[in-house]
């Protein structure tokens, strides 16, 4: 069924407007479609073809290109249809049928986390060198494991490498640094070439814990259940579409605390969205990503206090979980998540995020909406419940919400015309928007 959230489902309900939603059949290596073809079938009309010599019949489906949920279904049978364009064996309810077949989306997320502490280079690096002078010294102990990274931003691939180091602190020498104790830099890295955002500059992140979430803000998508489904993706299989969490090259991105989020004056991006752009390692044509490709950045804070998630504007390159300011919340007397889960607070936040990158609740603003791709709805199966992208969800009545691990949309009718964040995920354009 193309709807299930609400019980909605009926036959032909399948939103492909082209060949009235059922697709063509055809034989293999047709290339006439038209109503005149002798190879093709549209509009759910037979396809009369004949058996190869071991018995066996070869055809093609082509179906959506677009409506995720869509499902089609092929009846086979050796009679001809009777007058009322039905084979004998479907008014007896004896066809051999396909199972159904559902059209779905596929994303490709490229999932980051940041470094806990860390800081960028002050001055550049050759290959050979064991002295490596940082902005903020502060960030290091001696013993610490670091990770050196370079930027796919910065030209060629993304590079990492790993080192122990001491800290550094002469008699007479102002300026403290890190001294790598376990042998020499394998690649040169390069400071920021602009004195702000210095993140366009390579840096340095310690990991003493395996890159574990000791070391690093995960934006995390939930435990998984014995199959291995976590609920972040439960709730997009909910909306057919398959998320893959993508590995990397580089799974790491700098330290950057306080990440504005919205453009500073003078400039027509964030530096929310320019981290993003500077740290993608997919290839990027003018700040694009390749088809179906997106980020989500496990991070520290943002400078606006009163959030805990972002996802870059105009264009929805990357999604931010503001881990650390998570749990800076769920500490504070009388705030908004105080004693909530760390770990399932962020998993929800991290799902309306990503939903965020489907541009839902914008055109249209449904009533009660905020503009910015929040609703007034309540969950559609708990009346109870807000939608997870309720605008309003950041009150005593429902902060708990906020940390109940339940990660549910709304479906509504409105004059006969469904709005849902399911619905809009489903028919979005392909590529993804």
């Amino acid at each position: 069924p193309y709807v299930v959230q609400a019980n909605d489902a009926h036959d032909n309900d399948n939103k492909d407007t082209f060949s009235s939603g059922k697709g063509i059949l055809m034989t293999p290596g047709c290339s006439d479609f038209t109503a005149q073809s002798t190879c093709a079938a549209q509009n759910g009309n037979v396809l009369a073809t004949t058996s190869a010599a071991d018995g066996k019949v070869e055809v093609v489906l082509e179906t959506t290109d677009r409506y995720a949920g869509d499902n089609y279904q092929i009846l086979a049978s050796f009679a001809a249809p009777g007058a009322d364009g039905k084979f004998p064996c479907e008014v007896q309810s004896t066809c051999v049928k396909s199972a159904a077949i559902t059209a779905w989306k596929r994303i490709y997320m490229e999932q980051r986390a940041m470094f806990r502490r860390g800081s960028f280079l002050s001055r550049d690096t050759v290959i050979g060198d064991t002295e490596v002078f940082v902005k903020d010294v502060r960030m290091f102990r001696s013993g610490d494991h670091v990770v050196f990274l370079h930027s796919p931003g910065g030209g060629g691939r993304p590079v990492s490498e790993s080192h122990f180091v001491d800290v550094i602190q002469r008699q007479n020498d102002t300026v403290a640094h890190l001294h790598i104790r376990d042998g020499f830099l394998a690649n040169g890295l390069s400071q920021s070439t602009q004195p702000t955002p210095e993140f366009f500059g390579d840096a340095v992140g310690v990991s003493n814990a395996g890159g574990s979430r000791d070391d690093v803000y995960i934006a995390s998508l939930g435990p998984p259940d014995v199959n291995g489904t976590r609920p972040v993706d439960e709730l997009f299989s909910t909306a057919f579409v398959d998320v893959q969490f993508a590995a990397p090259e580089l799974p790491f991105v700098p330290l950057i605390d306080n990440l504005a989020y919205a453009p500073r004056r003078g400039q027509d991006k964030s530096d929310a969205h320019m981290f993003a752009e500077h740290w993608f390692s997919q290839n990027l044509s003018n700040g694009v990503p390749s088809p179906n490709h997106r980020m989500l950045i496990g991070s520290a804070r943002p400078d606006d206090k009163s959030i805990i998630g972002v996802t870059t504007k105009p264009f929805a390159l990357a999604s931010y979980s503001f881990r650390g300011q998570i749990e800076d919340f769920v500490r504070q007397v009388n705030g908004d998540l105080e004693d909530l889960d760390p770990e399932i607070a962020t998993f929800e936040n991290t799902a309306h995020e990503l939903v965020h990158q489907w541009h839902v609740n914008t055109a249209p603003v449904p009533p009660g909406g905020d503009g910015l791709g929040h609703c007034a709805e309540n969950a559609y199966d708990n009346p109870r419940l807000l939608c997870k992208m309720h605008r309003g969800g950041y009150d005593a009545k429902h902060n708990i919400e906020r940390g109940d691990g339940i990660i549910t949309l709304h479906y509504v009718k409105l004059n006969n015309v469904v709005d849902s964040e399911y619905v809009t995920m489903r028919q979005a354009i392909e590529p993804m928007p």
